[in-house]
């Protein structure tokens, strides 16, 4: 039997989800129209380097003056003073100019001075962003000299962020149910049994030389569940003698032992040992039985279709001793996780 992870290996399942807590923000100030100003990148992820972040800003008039000044407030205060990004700001609208600089770089902000005019509303600077210890969130509002004003927020180290986690413990559940799932049972009751009882192979029990039950399990195991048989040694024993097992199908007056038929649910399969259309001797050893290949809910009582079902068959002949026979049949199963 092929190795497996059983139980005692539990596996957690932790699941993360991250849930953005701040948007940039635009609005007026002081009555005056707001600019649009937008953040690249927005989330700022990285607590260990610098990183140059761009700002697109639309203004609500579409002439500044050579002169003119922009104006990059940053608040609360940074651990150490703004910079140019890798290839400094030096034209601020590439569809028409307006040429200029960054300069006076302190924590708090910097000033971008026109040295063109500039002639549409769409502009865009670019500084550096420095290395920062711990989680924080910063406003950054960019004014210009003809009083447009707009704001926005860059979040620094994921601080607009929220890890959502949870641990799933892990689970793994065997009962032996009655065929139609109404209730458990540990006895298969094959009755009188004599020369002239007939065995079938289909999945209802019968009467006397037939007695079924239903074996249910149900795990979250990612890679599903195994279940193995084992019959006690002396097979079906009366204290003194041992049926026959079936070997093929069973035969009227013939004496044979064994499982006439085993119906697994969806999700579920047999093992190649009891499959096909004949009687399957239970083995005295543990050996393979059901299996499945992903996690597997059962539902108890309320119907067979998640339960892998069983039907024990008998039949004697004229020479099968006399007496009550019985036999322990143990089921045992192992979660794959």
């Amino acid at each position: 039997m092929k190795s497996k992870n059983r139980i005692n290996r539990l596996a957690l399942i932790i699941g993360a989800l991250s849930i953005p807590l701040l948007a940039f923000n635009i609005f007026s100030l002081f009555g005056v129209k707001a600019a649009v100003v937008t953040l690249s990148p927005e989330n700022y992820q990285s607590a260990l380097a610098g990183a140059d972040v761009t700002f697109t800003y639309t203004a609500s008039t579409a002439v500044e003056a050579a002169g003119a000044t922009y104006s990059l407030i940053v608040s609360p205060a940074l651990p150490s003073a703004l910079d140019d990004c890798a290839a400094p700001t030096s034209v601020i609208d590439t569809s028409s100019g307006g040429a200029g600089a960054f300069g006076s770089f302190t924590t708090t902000g910097a000033i971008f001075t026109t040295t063109t005019d500039t002639t549409t509303t769409g502009r865009s600077f670019c500084v550096n962003f420095p290395a920062e210890s711990n989680p924080d969130s910063y406003s950054m509002m960019l004014s210009t000299s003809t009083g447009d004003y707009g704001l926005s927020m860059i979040h620094y180290a994921d601080n607009n962020r929220v890890n959502v986690s949870a641990t799933v413990g892990a689970t793994l559940s065997l009962n032996i149910v009655n065929l139609t799932d109404t209730g458990d049972t540990n006895v298969c009751l094959l009755g009188n049994v004599s020369t002239l009882t007939a065995v079938n192979l289909d999945v209802t029990d019968d009467g006397d030389g037939e007695c079924g039950y239903g074996v249910a399990v149900g795990s979250n195991a990612a890679n599903g569940f195994d279940v193995q048989i084992q019959g006690s040694a002396n097979g079906l024993y009366n204290g003194s003698s041992t049926i026959a097992n079936v070997s093929g199908a069973f035969n009227t007056g013939t004496e044979e032992y064994g499982i006439a038929n085993v119906t697994v649910p969806a999700g579920v399969t047999a093992d190649a040992a009891f499959t096909g259309a004949n009687g399957y001797a239970i083995p005295t050893t543990a050996s393979d039985f059901v299996s499945a290949a992903a996690p597997f809910t059962y539902t108890p009582g309320t119907d067979a279709t998640d339960v892998t079902r069983v039907v024990h068959g008998l039949t004697v002949a004229s020479g099968t001793e006399v007496g009550s026979y019985t036999q322990t049949v143990t089921y045992t199963a192992f979660a794959n996780f």
